[in-house]
């Protein structure tokens, strides 16, 4: 039985966070409506709250809250988290992923492992025509 509400798409998008006065870059690895899997060599403890920045065409600021913290063997390498505020724009953006999501992953532009750059322009593309 799935218990989710929102499909996850598989995504690869930069992100920051902040740990005191230290910035640290991240990777958002899939994403859905009310929550993201962040993969970090830092992460913060469970309930904890904070933002993140996503960079896809334009900077998408969040606040979220750490449901899980996700490790293989015995290092932890990322955090599942859920959307605490509601902004507009994070919700454009995973609407916009979603009517474009046939399979594949979607990345940004700083951290493109997933598609070549044609293939990545051409989404874009299609994202700024829609938009």
């Amino acid at each position: 039985m799935n218990r989710r509400i929102f499909e996850r798409i598989p995504v690869n998008l930069s992100a920051i966070f902040h740990a005191g006065n230290m910035t640290i870059p991240a990777v958002v690895t899939n994403i859905s409506m009310n929550g993201m899997c962040i993969d970090s060599k830092s992460q913060y403890a469970i309930n904890s709250s904070f933002e993140v920045v996503l960079s896809f065409e334009e900077e998408t600021r969040v606040l979220v809250k750490v449901i899980q913290l996700i490790k293989t063997g015995h290092i932890y390498h990322g955090m599942r988290v859920k959307i605490l505020n509601e902004p507009k724009q994070y919700f454009k953006l995973v609407a916009r992923l979603q009517s474009h999501y046939k399979g594949g992953n979607i990345s940004s532009p700083e951290s493109n492992k997933f598609l070549n750059r044609p293939t990545f322009n051409l989404i874009m593309n299609k994202l700024r025509l829609s938009g």
